[in-house]
């Protein structure tokens, strides 16, 4: 994970400004994407500190939408520390507020959100609910990269509980949604084919699968994309058991980690998503996001914010 502390250093400066002129919306809005700065650098507490203060501000001024959204956006934050319970609070009171709203997009993002937490708190029947209907809601406005979303989630979640055919159907699905696009999460959802293809013993497949996001990843310049495709081809060598063979491509995606990412221990590591943003709280800018990964999107055409920090990785 990086980012930039400029950017951190000119929304404290925008922010200041913002104190200055009394402007209490403009300090939320600053305060919440000096959150969303601080969590890509790393510092979390901070990031945390950040978007409370905005959500302090929004309630007090009675912008729901705003508190919807640095809601969800403090669940993201919650989540690095591994309190699931915390952020799922979080984004489901979020999710509360969209549906009073009738904010569809935002319940979607947060639907789609919380269908990872329950997820990695292994609750998969939660987490398919979750996730389906995000699917039917990207699907009921068109948003496609939503919907790749969804369905990438939703691959993982019925790899985890043993249906196969299931989640190659909806990764083949979200990769033909990826492609059309032209959108860079296509060779992640190509490292998630291959994870797919190794564990269900079709390790051919999956060694091309791993190649091809090895090669998109290196075109586009995506370090998390090649790191898992390296990762992925040593699992594939060493299922095949070529020890020696697997040593070099597991090494090399494990060098291209983040050191914290590199200590976690066994098993795959996961990756995080920089916050997908599309605003926050009323009057604010709209913004299209860039998906470096399909996870958790917001929807493109919102006045909401919706961060997509949910963590992806090809889990075993």
């Amino acid at each position: 994970m990086t980012g930039d502390p400029a950017a951190a250093q000119a929304l404290e400066q925008a922010l200041g400004i913002y104190h200055d002129l009394g402007d209490r919306l403009g300090q939320a809005n600053a305060l919440r994407s000096l959150g969303e700065a601080r969590w890509l650098t790393g510092d979390y507490p901070a990031a945390a500190q950040a978007v409370e203060q905005a959500l302090g501000i929004y309630h007090d001024l009675g912008d729901r939408l705003g508190q919807a959204n640095a809601l969800h956006s403090l669940g993201e934050v919650q989540r690095m520390t591994g309190d699931y319970p915390a952020p799922a609070q979080a984004v489901e009171q979020a999710l509360g507020i969209y549906h009073n709203l009738g904010d569809r997009h935002g319940q979607a993002n947060a639907l789609s959100c919380l269908g990872v937490f329950r997820r990695r708190t292994g609750d998969y029947a939660a987490a398919a609910q979750a996730l389906e209907q995000a699917l039917g809601i990207y699907r009921h406005h068109g948003y496609r990269r939503g919907q790749a979303s969804a369905l990438g989630d939703l691959a993982t979640v019925r790899r985890m509980t043993g249906d196969y055919p299931a989640a190659a159907q909806a990764l083949e699905q979200a990769l033909g949604i990826l492609r059309d696009l032209g959108d860079r999460g296509e060779a992640e959802a190509l490292n998630d084919r291959g994870t797919l293809y190794r564990v269900s013993g079709d390790l051919a497949q999956a060694e091309e699968c791993h190649q091809q996001a090895l090669d998109l990843a290196r075109a586009i310049a995506s370090s998390w994309d090649e790191a898992y495709a390296l990762a992925g081809l040593g699992r594939c060598a060493l299922a095949a058991g070529h020890a020696t063979q697997a040593r070099g491509p597991a090494a090399a995606g494990a060098r291209d980690l983040p050191a914290d990412r590199r200590s976690r221990g066994p098993g795959p590591a996961r990756r995080t998503r920089r916050p997908h943003r599309h605003g926050a709280g009323t009057g604010t800018n709209q913004v299209e996001p860039s998906r470096t990964k399909y996870r958790c999107t917001a929807s493109a055409n919102c006045k909401h914010s919706a961060p997509g920090l949910a963590d992806r990785g090809p889990a075993d």
